[in-house]
């Protein structure tokens, strides 16, 4: 049996979590958070000594002694004096064992009378920014940069059935999640940890194994099977990096590698942020609205010259998208494209330079507007794509403009349907023979109908097909006459149905 083959990183992306900007708010009086876990700390003499073990960070003072609560805070006291004490940082960084780290800093206030007064800090993950709940964020944990998380180290897991580690790496599209793995360790013999999914699967490299489906590849190092280890293993995706931390083919695995049209390179794809890290350096990842989750700017210095105008920024904020509106907006011999770009962008008038149209599936220039198209003229069609017709100011060729050409390219769908420029059998029921009445509005097709008014006078559609209709008579006089319009065509309190019958 064949392992399935390998879903790639813009797929599964759809699925992840959604780690959202997180409000900056301390985690208690004098510092933020505390260590994860082993150990106290005992300190005693010496004026100003400082100590860290594990979690707890204690500062002595002139005499007397303290110890460090296991996996907590800090306790300074003593007469006078101040302690502190600074250990670790973030949690983001490369992909590792997601083990606990130390992070934050306290410091002893001054006493007096006999009463201390020192910086608490609270117990549990590390490098972040503790949520104090449930904020506007969404999150109990937020990471050093703000974004919202399920953990930030192994001991946040810990009460995880099955998935026991927490995925560190900010270009997981399990980042912040806890997961199954992070290495084979956990996986027992003849298993592998796929360091895309973080789950333990049929090592690759034994004889008799699961072999990896294609395009995947197996890993001889680990015996996970990965969507590369080069960069040349991503063409048969093009436009995709290797993430060999992943051992994956993304879109990105930084924000340079994405372009100003989807700015904003998380979880291995463009066009979306975590935090304002992930954003070119001019914008900044919003937590506005339906903007959230996306690199925004808030006015045009923080806009680049391909797309320098900051569009539906409100009140200040970083909520605006940089693009383009008019030509006047790009300078000299460049043109703003609102067709190809959704906010608009600045590309080269092909008025100045004809090359920039060859080679592409807009050849043609419109001098007059600086404009790739796909066609100028008729003869820009004249490729035997059955449409042959050039519609100037979409720049596309098209199958027809009018009746007249239908008729020329095929007698059997002689009339033009304008708003799609394209030729069918019917569109009006007049223009069906008695043979097959009534000309479908939807389909455009002659002998069926949807809607009454497919079909001539005289007839209506119950059921996909023109049926005559009596008028005020109570029965048919013929095979294709119904018994009735109306209800009262059919007396003694009968009443007409949608088939046209009495019932």
């Amino acid at each position: 049996m064949r392992r399935p083959v390998r879903l790639f990183y813009s797929l599964l992306a759809s699925s992840s979590l959604a780690l959202t900007g997180c409000p900056s708010s301390g985690g208690g009086t004098g510092g933020t958070s505390g260590g994860t876990s082993g150990g106290s700390s005992t300190s005693s003499g010496g004026t100003g000594a400082t100590s860290t073990t594990g979690a707890g960070t204690t500062g002595g003072s002139s005499s007397g002694s303290t110890s460090g609560s296991t996996g907590g805070g800090s306790t300074s006291g003593g007469s006078s004096g101040s302690t502190s004490g600074t250990t670790g940082g973030g949690t983001s960084g490369g992909k590792g064992s997601g083990g606990s780290t130390s992070g934050g800093s306290t410091s002893g206030g001054s006493t007096s009378g006999g009463s201390t007064s020192g910086g608490s800090t609270s117990g549990g993950s590390t490098g972040g920014i503790a949520d104090g709940g449930l904020g506007s964020c969404g999150c109990a944990l937020c990471d050093a940069q703000g974004r919202c998380v399920n953990c930030l180290v192994n001991q946040d897991c810990a009460s995880q059935s099955g998935t026991p580690f927490c995925e560190t790496y900010t270009g997981s599209f399990n980042y912040g999640s806890c997961v199954q793995c992070l290495d084979n360790t956990p996986c027992g013999t003849g298993n592998s940890c796929d360091p895309f999914l973080n789950s333990c699967n049929p090592d690759c490299r034994i004889d008799g194994g699961t072999p990896c489906s294609s395009p995947s590849i197996c890993d001889s190092t680990t015996g996970a099977c990965v969507g590369c280890k080069t960069q040349s293993d991503c063409a048969s995706s093009p436009g995709t990096l290797c993430d060999t931390t992943l051992e994956a083919c993304v879109s990105c695995i930084r924000p340079s590698d994405c372009p100003f049209t989807n700015p904003g390179c998380f979880e291995g794809i463009c066009g979306s942020c975590g935090a304002t890290v992930d954003c070119p350096s001019t914008l900044e990842c919003s937590s506005f609205g339906s903007s959230s989750g996306f690199c925004q700017c808030a006015g045009n210095n923080n806009c680049a010259a391909d797309a320098p105008i900051c569009e539906g920024a409100m009140d200040g904020g970083y909520n605006g998208t940089c693009g383009c509106q008019a030509n006047a907006d790009c300078g000299t011999d460049r043109i703003c494209d609102t067709t190809d770009f959704v906010s608009g962008g600045c590309v080269t008038s092909c008025a100045a330079d004809a090359g920039v149209c060859a080679g592409s599936l807009t050849p043609a220039c419109n001098v007059s507007t600086g404009s790739c198209q796909q066609c100028v003229t008729n003869a820009d069609c004249a490729d035997g794509g059955g449409a042959p017709y050039c519609l100037v100011d979409a720049g596309s060729c098209v199958q027809c403009e009018a009746d007249p050409q239908c008729a020329a390219l095929d007698a059997g769908t002689p009339y033009c349907v304008t708003s799609t420029n394209s030729c069918v059998q019917c569109t009006l029921p007049s223009q069906c023979p008695a043979s097959a009445i009534g000309c479908d509005f939807y389909m455009n097709v002659c002998g069926q109908c949807s809607l009454d008014t497919d079909c001539p006078t005289g007839y209506l559609c119950p059921s996909g097909s023109c049926t005559q209709v009596c008028g005020t008579r109570g029965a048919p006089t013929d095979g294709g006459c119904a018994p009735c319009q109306t209800s009262a065509n059919c007396g003694d309190g009968g009443s007409c149905n949608d088939a046209g019958s009495c019932i």
